[in-house]
């Protein structure tokens, strides 16, 4: 199983709503067919010397914490219940997150599925939920078609009603491309959800609004996928099925 992480800031935050989606065969070569991609970061080893532990990539919550403008999203559908996302504070009062937390019924079909008032970005800067501001606006890529059309593109904007405390840290977008990246790079990974391991998957009751993890992973050369997924500029692609 091939999961999916969608990054697009300096720290590369991502969403989490753990929705399996079957890319269509037309997205891959025939080899790829049928594979199930997830919106989820991978960090950490359980097998190393000594072993990561979910525990052990938990952010402190404090003011000094580098990660303090990646907040949990409360997303409130009043059929549905809340709905658990993860945002970067890119400005005092924009934040970045996914455009699938905001599409998020069974269409999947890139239209925004909440209006403003139905979502609240939560800081965590200066202890659990220092901070919860609504939203007064919702915007997603305009190229955004839904995970039943497409996985590129996966950005929205969320507008906030106030602006944030002037200590939260702001992160800047990256300019370039993240293709080519060289071979065995160091990248950080931010953010909120369940977590698990390629063997159990997903553990229920290992997410809040509150509990922010970070972890570190390192890239290949992404030469050998070029020619196998074409417009995946903006993604990384992670192997999930298994420890090794």
């Amino acid at each position: 199983m091939i999961r999916l992480s969608s990054t697009a800031v300096a720290m590369l935050t991502t969403a989490f709503l753990g929705i399996p989606t079957v890319v269509e065969a037309a997205s891959f070569s025939s080899e790829w067919e049928d594979i199930e991609l997830q919106p989820l970061i991978i960090a950490g080893d359980p097998q190393d010397v000594p072993p990561v532990t979910p525990n052990d990539l938990i952010d402190p919550n404090t003011p000094n914490s580098p990660y303090g403008g990646v907040g949990s999203l409360r997303l409130f559908d009043p059929d549905q219940g809340n709905f658990l996302c993860t945002g970067s504070a890119i400005h005092p009062q924009l934040v970045l997150t996914a455009a699938h937390c905001l599409d998020v019924n069974d269409e999947k079909d890139g239209r925004i599925d909440f209006l403003p008032d139905q979502v609240t970005f939560n800081l965590n800067f200066e202890g659990n939920l220092s901070q919860t501001i609504p939203a007064s606006n919702l915007a997603v890529h305009p190229n955004w078609q839904g995970f039943g059309q497409t996985l590129a593109a996966d950005l929205a904007l969320i507008t906030l009603s106030e602006a944030l405390p002037a200590t939260v840290p702001i992160y800047e977008l990256i300019r370039n491309p993240l293709f080519p990246i060289a071979g065995k790079s160091e990248i950080t990974m931010v953010g909120y959800g369940q977590t698990g391991n390629g063997l159990e998957g997903q553990q229920a009751g290992t997410s809040s609004f509150t509990t922010k993890r970070v972890g570190r992973n390192i890239t290949d050369d992404p030469s050998y996928l070029e020619q196998e997924t074409p417009n995946f500029e903006e993604m990384f692609l992670f192997d999930f099925d298994a420890p090794d």
